[in-house]
């Protein structure tokens, strides 16, 4: 996380935990230290009122060896600390056996009073043989920020009282992040400590074992120890990755497809691929050629093969398993019948820990367990999936709708808060308790293979979720929220197999849309759904249509940006029968005003965009403006119709955008947010554009913040704004860039162009940095021209200077020349010119240079760019051995209104004055 975000986020949440009261604090606290002890602990009860009972203990473990105290005294770091002092002797009183005693408080403790509770526990420590640990309100935020918010299950049950948590929360949980390191995991030091030295002589490595033998576990743990070392950790899941297709990786970052390739090649980058069972050394050894500047492969499989390095995970000891085996029970498991256990499971960590749960929750004895393992003796070869269905066999009672729900989605990767929807919070803890799934880094939840195949094989009966599947999309869907989308990329396979089940307008339909790509609308199943009914005269609306009204909105528009996508631009007599539609729609009976706003709000984009009606435009968007949640992109439109007409105008719209978002980041949606940051590009906007892009983290802001509602308008406004960031500050575009995406190369479709623009500029920010990089520039230009290549024998002229300027950075003049001169000359304007000249001059052709950077200067309108052009003069005069090379130097250095760039250009002409052995002055003749 970007630091100065990190640093907003610990104050917000410091400031929302500094306002719970007594009682939400006793909530909160528990829950936290709950995780931190990795145990389950007692709470006190609360009276009628809902106040806390006196004279207990806040919170313990069985043995009260474990004791939580938790505190809203204002003065609690105050003064000689009576109120811990008094929480201590309390503690004590109640629990004369205990060992640790942790206090919370919500306030916060400056460094002097910090220093002097370190004395008072070292003291307690001494005397007492306990220990005391002190929380205040910073040290639980930065708990909850590292530690809690990747444990969906957890942070469910606090998230009420953190507003921005939740935020934090949906939005992280569609990176891949290195999931959490479970409570229950039992550490193997010497595996680790062989992975990683194993990782530090190599780029790769292979983590090879039987299924449920603990591989996810121990890597994540590695993982955990060396992320530090790396700019990008990404987890996969090895389901999602194919020879054919490393490219293309769905990496659910964005819930698109992105070049895993580009990343190992341009960033260092740490990938972990979870369960790669086919193609597993060809992948591998793939991924391992393109590793630059310290990337690294680790995978987990359970192949072994001497291809490519690797480490074999064997079983758990006697030992490790039968503490595993009777991990927080009370019976613990008789030795005979444990031997029989061992000699038939081994040391698997995931049989072992279904037994335990189901010992722990009554649903087998020992006995049971015996009788079952007599059973399974027959079954030498599928020993371990018996084992499971016999388990699951005995929890079906008890979890029967749940595992159910599970089969339904047809997934193993579930997300929570869909799986939420379907069995509530106690569903999904009940399954949890019985070891039936876990949180599986930021996806949500993970069902294991062994687990999921027999749960797909178990005798429950078939439910039918779909009603508690829309409820979770349409309980999201105004917001827009991370979760949303989230739940979009996770189970966009479910809502395509129910969509196709039953083409129809609503809120599937509306997920569809906002999942499929440009260019990608599956016409046969949209030419199945039938509108008309919406569309009728005699018809009137009602509550229930809400979602078919507004799927049908959002399919006009789709459709238009669909076909601009294959085939240009769309048709104004195609665009007239949309517009008649979405005129019968406002005029729908009985229709909401609010509604009838937001189907305005489409008309007007109509107008403006496909039919060029600026005037008829700003009409809907005016009205656009008294609904809420058309009121900002209203703003947007309006503030590019005026661009033309009045230009402060057009401003004052941008402004309010700007300061609203600044006041409340939710109350403009991202799509609206990142529109406003793309029309800085404009000269005209010079102005705002320094007050919010250079001179605030707003766009570092909206970028994150929007990164998990569409893949290509974050990366194309950052794209078009990179050239004017690039230059001015390297390192913070260098830091943006590194939380974006990779484009698939495979898939990037019309987003080419914008791809390469932003690989390009990339390389820039390596070489314009404080401690260049010529190898990681020269690398990333490559990828660029990867992108570059899918458009280049139909780019337009403007993309065709920004790819020539690529070649010319590869030092590769002849390709910059083939893209340049396939336009013909009343396409060449002066920027072509300029790029025509740095060609010529790569491969030697001065001569010709110096004219085409005479007639570029001849042509240029945009006088801003003149020092540029003097400065390419001046590098070719000097290459003729011209010595008007230093006027035109000194000239472009007058003229440079950038403070870098003239010192750019002052070490540029210290090194030709060395060389020739003369004294150049760049304020000589002014």
């Amino acid at each position: 996380m970007n630091p100065n975000y990190r640093k907003y986020c610990l104050a917000e949440i410091c400031d929302e935990f500094s306002n719970l009261d007594g009682t939400e604090l006793e909530i909160v606290g528990h829950i936290i230290l709950e995780d931190m002890c990795g145990q389950q602990l007692q709470m006190r009860g609360h009276n009628i009122q809902g106040k806390s009972v006196g004279y207990t203990l806040d919170s313990y473990n069985n043995l009260a060896r474990i004791v939580g105290e938790y505190s809203t005294e204002k003065g609690y770091f105050e003064g000689k600390f009576n109120k811990i002092r008094n929480d201590i002797r309390h503690a004590i009183k109640l629990a004369p056996q205990v060992q640790v005693i942790h206090l919370f408080s919500n306030q916060s403790k400056g460094p002097s009073a910090g220093m002097a509770l370190a004395k008072l526990c070292n003291r307690i420590q001494k005397f007492t043989n306990r220990s005391v640990i002190i929380y205040d309100v910073r040290d639980v935020a930065e708990y909850l920020l590292d530690h809690l918010f990747m444990k969906e299950i957890v942070i469910e049950k606090i998230v009420d009282y953190f507003p921005l948590l939740r935020k934090l929360l949906d939005t992280h949980s569609i990176t891949n992040a290195v999931p959490s390191i479970d409570k229950g995991y039992i550490a193997r030091t010497s595996d680790e400590t062989d992975i990683i030295n194993k990782m530090d002589n190599g780029n790769h490595l292979l983590v090879s074992g039987i299924s449920g033998i603990g591989k996810t576990s121990l890597v994540i743990s590695v993982c955990h120890r060396i992320k530090e070392q790396f700019d990008l950790i990404v987890w996969l899941d090895g389901a999602d990755v194919h020879c054919h297709n490393l490219r293309s990786v769905l990496i659910s970052r964005l819930g698109v497809n992105q070049n895993l390739l580009g990343l190992l090649n341009t960033h260092k980058t740490l990938v972990i691929i979870d369960g790669l069972e086919k193609d597993t050394v060809s992948i591998i050894q793939a991924l391992a050629e393109k590793c630059k500047a310290g990337s690294k492969v680790l995978v987990t499989s359970q192949l072994e093969d001497a291809g490519v390095d690797c480490h074999v995970i064997n079983s758990m000891n006697e030992d490790e398993s039968y503490n595993l085996l009777n991990k927080d029970l009370n019976e613990q498991c008789p030795r005979d019948i444990f031997c029989k256990i061992y000699s038939n499971v081994g040391g698997h960590p995931l049989l072992l820990s279904l037994i335990n749960a189901s010992v722990y929750l009554n649903e087998l004895s020992w006995k049971d367990v015996d009788n079952e393992i007599d059973y399974l003796t027959e079954y030498e070869d599928y020993r371990c999936n018996r084992i499971c269905d016999r388990v699951i066999g005995r929890h079906i009672d008890a979890v029967s709708i749940e595992l159910s729900a599970i089969r339904w989605l047809n997934t193993q990767t579930i997300d929570f808060g869909v799986l939420k929807s379907l069995i509530k919070q106690i569903g999904i803890n009940k399954l949890k308790k019985r070891c039936l799934l876990t949180l599986h880094s930021n996806k949500g939840i993970k069902v294991h293979d062994i687990v999921y195949s027999s749960i797909m094989r178990a005798d429950i009966e078939d439910r039918d979720f779909i009603e508690q599947f829309r409820t979770f999309f349409e309980a999201h869907v105004e917001q827009k929220s991370p979760a949303f989308f989230k739940g979009l990329y996770t189970h966009k396979a479910k809502i395509m197999e129910l969509l196709n089940g039953n083409p129809e307008l609503g809120i599937l339909l509306y997920c569809y849309l906002h999942i499929v790509g440009y260019g990608e609308l599956d016409v046969d199943l949209i030419s199945k759904i039938d509108y008309r009914r919406l569309l009728a005269n005699d018809y009137e609306y009602t509550e229930v249509d809400y979602y078919s009204l507004i799927s049908l909105v959002e399919l006009f528009e789709v459709e238009r940006r669909d076909y601009r996508a294959r085939s240009g631009e769309f048709p104004s007599e195609l665009a007239e029968g949309t517009v008649e539609k979405l005129i019968q729609c406002i005029n729908i009976k009985k229709l909401p005003g609010d509604v009838i706003i937001q189907v305005k709000h489409h008309l007007g984009k109509f107008y403006l965009q496909a039919l060029h009606n600026s005037k008829a435009a700003k009409e809907y968007f005016n009205e656009s403006l008294q609904n809420p949640k058309t009121e900002f992109a209203a703003r947007l439109q309006l503030a590019r119709i005026y661009k033309k007409e009045d230009i402060e105008t057009s401003k004052t719209y941008l402004k309010q955008i700007f300061e609203s978002f600044k006041l409340d980041n939710n109350s403009v949606s991202p799509t609206t947010i990142l529109g406003a940051f793309e029309d800085l590009r404009s000269k005209e906007y010079s102005d705002l554009r320094d007050t919010y892009l250079d001179d605030s983290d707003l766009l570092e802001t909206a970028l994150f913040l929007s990164c998990n509602e569409s893949f290509d308008q974050p990366f194309r406004v950052l794209a078009n704004l990179s050239g004017h960031l690039t230059y001015k500050y390297p390192e913070r575009t260098k830091a943006i860039i590194r939380e974006m995406p990779i484009p698939s190369e495979e898939n990037v479709g019309r987003w080419a162009f914008v791809a390469g623009e932003l690989y390009k500029e990339m390389g820039k920010c390596y070489l314009w940095d404080e401690s260049p990089d010529e190898a990681l520039a020269r690398s990333t230009f490559s990828q660029a021209k990867a992108y570059y290549a899918k458009i280049e024998d139909r780019c337009n002229p403007f993309e065709g200077i920004k790819i020539a300027e690529n070649y010319i950075l590869l030092n590769e003049g002849d390709n910059a020349i083939r893209i340049l001169i396939q336009f013909s000359e009343e396409k060449r304007d002066s920027f072509w010119y300029y790029r025509f000249a740095q060609a010529l001059s790569l491969i030697a052709k001065e001569n010709e240079a110096l004219e085409a950077i005479n007639t570029a200067l001849g042509k240029l309108k945009l006088m801003q760019y003149e020092s540029t052009f003097r400065r390419e003069k001046a590098k070719i005069l000097e290459k003729l051995d011209n010595m008007n090379f230093i006027t035109e130097y000194q000239l472009a250095w007058r003229l440079a209104e950038i403070e870098k760039y003239k010192k750019q250009m002052e070490r540029e002409v210290a090194l030709i004055a060395e060389k020739r052995k003369i004294s150049i002055s760049l304020v000589a003749d002014q």
